[in-house]
């Protein structure tokens, strides 16, 4: 299974588990800037088929991303989202 992230304010890592019926989707989300205030989002996952047409999309619901603070230790903020049913092959 391939994963991309394509992301403009945050850096982010995800991961993608098959299980029986169902496909979790866990990752986090970091700011990339500095500014002293945190920012309330949400993440949208968009499948693909192999010719790039959308096969499903779910988003998480709001989550806060705290400021990057440097040397405070992780400011990674957790998402989980699961898609129904088996994915296409490819």
């Amino acid at each position: 299974m391939d994963t991309r992230v394509v992301c403009d304010e945050r850096s982010t890592w995800v991961n993608a588990h098959e299980k029986a019926d169902r496909v979790r989707i866990q990752g986090a989300v970091q700011r990339r800037s500095h500014t002293s205030y945190p920012i309330q989002t949400h993440v949208d996952v968009v499948v693909t088929g192999a010719d790039g047409r959308p096969l499903q999309r779910v988003w998480t619901g709001e989550i806060f991303v705290s400021r990057r603070v440097p040397g405070k230790g992780p400011d990674w903020t957790a998402f989980e989202v699961t898609l129904a049913g088996k994915l296409p092959a490819g």
